[in-house]
């Protein structure tokens, strides 16, 4: 694949970018794209690849670095706590509200216009178009044209209190500037609303409205800066003489009739002209399965909302950004869109690199949650390829603060584990049965050696070598507790979790975690042995043995009858096809984990097969 669709991958994904002239239609299935190969004897180049991606339909954070309420704006504008998706949040609102198109967030400060007596909702009709200010700075500006007006949006958020995150309690505050310019030859009437969407279980929540903001219980939630001559009302039902059939709340804002819990902002703008509404939008850290907080202080109050001024703050947000930017770009090619794209991605790392007790913890890829696996381990040794050893340290630190204390499910001592280290809910010295990954202590193994090697700081190893040292006698301990039971086929394996979501056969053997504790182990086995420790030589040994009982294993599963054949992912029981495709991670790691070469003939099966099906 040439490497620009590599990059316009990671701009669709990471960046929440949209990359082209037009959204998929919400709530059909999103068909990808045929990429058109470049003209007979013509370069493959950004500009030819570009224009041929669709908007991805997603959402870009927009928080503060370490943000604990993962404040998002979605690609209709709309404002919301991305951490109200499906599968990662334990209150309502799951999935975007049904049947309302565009889709609707939960929880969300959404925006639409209301004409000709039907709610239009900002994204309806002409898609919006996003791009990020300066190219690379998390603060999102959306464009969307609606008959006579166009409104620009900009979006970004910051700590309600204080300058940054510390203990990851902390409420934030969001900012959506609206922009509405009239195109029309003739003054023209608006009316806008901005309202809450509540989630799909209670779509009308109870609010309240006093001293102009908009308050849910105790804590002010929403406030409106308008023009002098512009209105500000607030509507529990918009409009007032909307029908609200209360076995189907939803079906008024399904049919465009109305919606619940609006700001009604209403006025005149002259022909050509623009005038500005600013929303504001508190929010308080999410309650979910693996990040525990209550919000930290009193109550939101409405001077917290209305007193401070939209444009000091966006340069505030903008001079803290740029800082950033300056941390995290050593990286630098002739195309300045590339290298933003690179930037926004590392800045993104920073921002969802959360804070605990004041310390750095590992990577947080926002809505999977306080999970260590290979994302956390790769966002650790990017840090370092970066340069920023230091930080990568801090985050290592953390690891080593929590070794012991926590195992995977599944395996039997919890000595030297590392394993589940980010999570601040629960007791301690237990199974943690939602987030603990048997490979996990594998690539905790792979980054501390990595850590130490790429700047050769032998200071730092001696430092850690003795609990780096536990962490192999764990690896090396659990698997030779498979041995216990005679003629075991699996000999010589970890037993434990294989991930924490899938809802069954979690527990076991499988290829995946074998393949990472042994890229682990193998790695600080080589790193000793390459500095003279004298227990590198040993690990190196122990190394080989466990490659062998994996391969074996392998083996003796692999089916050689069907074309291509089928290598397991599971190693305690026959083959499993109906997971195979969604699995085939956990083969293909047996060259991620060093014991196979990338041309061997089964990992070359394993590929086939994975186009085959």
């Amino acid at each position: 694949m040439n490497k620009c669709h590599h990059i316009l991958l990671i701009m669709a994904t990471v960046m929440g970018l949209m990359v082209s002239g037009g959204l998929h239609s919400y709530g059909e299935e999103v068909i990808p794209p045929v990429i058109a190969a470049p003209p007979t004897g013509a370069e493959a180049d950004y500009g030819w690849y570009v224009t041929q991606f669709i908007d991805h339909g997603k959402f870009t954070p927009i928080g503060p670095a370490g943000d604990p309420a993962d404040v998002a704006v979605f690609a209709t504008g709309q404002i919301y706590s991305c951490a109200n998706l499906e599968g990662f949040h334990t209150g309502q609102g799951l999935e975007p509200l049904p049947g309302v198109t565009p889709n609707l967030m939960p929880e969300a400060l959404a925006f639409a216009l209301y004409e000709e007596g039907k709610v239009i909702l900002m994204g309806q009709g002409e898609p919006v178009r996003q791009s990020l200010m300066n190219d690379c700075l998390p603060i999102v500006q959306s464009v969307w044209k609606q008959g006579a007006f166009v409104i620009h949006q900009t979006a970004f958020a910051q700590p309600l209190r204080g300058k940054e995150i510390i203990t990851g309690h902390e409420r934030t505050l969001a900012w959506a500037a609206l922009d509405i310019i009239n195109r029309a030859k003739e003054e023209k009437e608006i009316t806008l609303l901005a309202f809450y969407s509540g989630d799909a279980a209670n779509p009308r929540p109870e609010l309240q409205f006093r001293d102009g903001i908009v308050f849910a219980g105790e804590n002010a939630v929403i406030s409106a800066a308008v023009p002098a001559n512009f209105s500000v009302d607030f509507c529990p039902v918009f409009p007032a003489a909307a029908e609200v059939d209360q076995s189907d709340p939803l079906g008024l804002l399904c049919r465009q009739e109305g919606v619940f819990n609006s700001l009604a902002i209403r006025g005149k703008i002259g022909s050509g002209q623009t005038v500005r509404v600013i929303f504001n939008r508190a929010f308080a850290p999410q309650d979910t399965v693996f990040w525990e907080v209550e919000a930290e202080g009193p109550a939101v109050t409405a001077e917290e909302l209305r007193g401070k001024s939209f444009e000091r703050e966006l340069q505030i947000v903008k001079q803290e950004h740029a800082r950033r930017a300056g941390m995290v770009s050593p990286f630098e090619t002739p195309d300045r869109i590339l290298n933003n794209i690179y930037t926004k991605a590392m800045l993104d790392g920073y921002f969802l690199t959360r804070r605990w007790d004041k310390q750095y913890i590992v990577f947080d890829s926002v809505i999977y949650r306080c999970q260590w696996d290979d994302g956390c381990a790769k966002w650790i040794y990017a840090l370092n390829l970066m340069g920023d050893h230091e930080t990568a340290g801090r985050l290592l630190d953390t690891i080593f603060s929590r070794q012991g204390l926590n195992k995977p499910t599944g395996t039997r001592t919890f000595e030297g584990c590392f394993s589940d280290y980010t999570n601040t809910k629960g007791d301690q010295a237990r199974d943690y049965k939602l987030a603990s990954w048997t490979s996990g202590p594998g690539w905790a193994l792979w980054t501390m050696s990595q850590h130490a090697r790429l700047y050769n700081d032998r200071a730092w190893l001696e430092k850690h070598k003795q609990p780096i040292l536990e962490g192999c006698r764990w690896i090396i301990r659990e698997r030779n507790l498979s041995r216990e039971k005679a003629d075991s086929p699996c000999a010589g394996l970890i037993w434990g979790r294989y991930v924490c979501d899938l809802k069954e056969d979690t527990d076991g053997y499988f290829t995946y975690s074998d393949a990472i504790c042994h890229l682990g182990l193998k790695s600080v086995g080589q790193l000793l042995t390459d500095w003279g420790y004298p227990e590198g030589p040993d690990l190196l040994q122990e190394v080989q043995a466990y490659r062998q009982d994996i391969l074996a294993a392998v083996d003796r599963l692999t089916n050689r009858s069907s074309d291509p054949w089928y290598v397991p992912w599971i190693l305690h029981r026959p083959e499993f096809f109906h997971r195979y495709f969604y699995d085939v991670c956990g083969p293909i790691n047996l060259v991620t984990g060093g014991l196979l070469p990338a041309d061997d003939e089964r990992i070359g099966h394993i590929i086939r097969w994975t186009i085959d099906k």
